[in-house]
């Protein structure tokens, strides 16, 4: 199998991990995040006050989620290869990782619509950013998922050499279990 596509893409992730620490530190506009007893026009007026950083979040986290997918599909190729695994393990993490991603995008989705007029509504701003939270927090389940159908299969490696090794499996399990208070 040729994997230099694949290894070309894989260098995305670092890429998409390095912008995130460049769009934490530019643009700390939810470090902490907002309270959800903040009154609507106090989110209103938060969203105003902090336009360009918001934005900025807004035009990185677009980014970053994107350059997040060639990871997952690198990821379900060579579950793909586990021979004595079945393929529905993969095709259920590509599910979970589409759906995680897309809730992603959504929430980013939600913050650009209140940021394109700032002058609307503080309601409308205040539904619109406590959408963008519940988008960003409530796909845990398919996080949560997404790491058990890796582990599974990893599990299920019974070869010599094995595809992924086993301490990934359990990175998975207990990154899943950290993940599911969030939920």
């Amino acid at each position: 199998m040729n994997t230099r596509g694949q290894n070309i893409l894989l260098w995305l992730t670092p890429v998409a991990g390095l912008l995130f620490l460049v769009a934490y530190w530019l643009f700390p506009a939810f470090a902490p995040p907002l309270s959800p007893t903040l009154s609507p026009e106090e989110v209103a007026a938060f969203f105003k006050e902090n336009l360009t950083a918001m934005r900025g979040v807004v035009i990185f986290g677009n980014i970053i989620g994107a350059l997040l997918v060639p990871l997952f599909a690198l990821i379900a190729v060579q579950m793909l290869r586990v021979v004595n695994s079945s393929p529905i393990f993969a095709y259920a993490y590509i599910i979970a990782a589409g759906i995680g991603i897309t809730a992603f995008i959504l929430a980013d989705f939600a913050w650009g619509i209140a940021l394109f007029r700032p002058d609307r509504d503080p309601q409308l701003i205040s539904l619109l950013n406590d959408m963008a939270w519940f988008f960003l927090v409530a796909p845990v389940g398919c996080v949560f998922v997404q790491n058990l159908c890796l582990a599974g299969s990893i599990y299920l490696d019974a070869r010599p050499d094995p595809v992924f090794p086993i301490w990934v499996a359990h990175f998975n399990i207990v990154t899943g279990l950290l993940m599911l208070p969030a939920a």
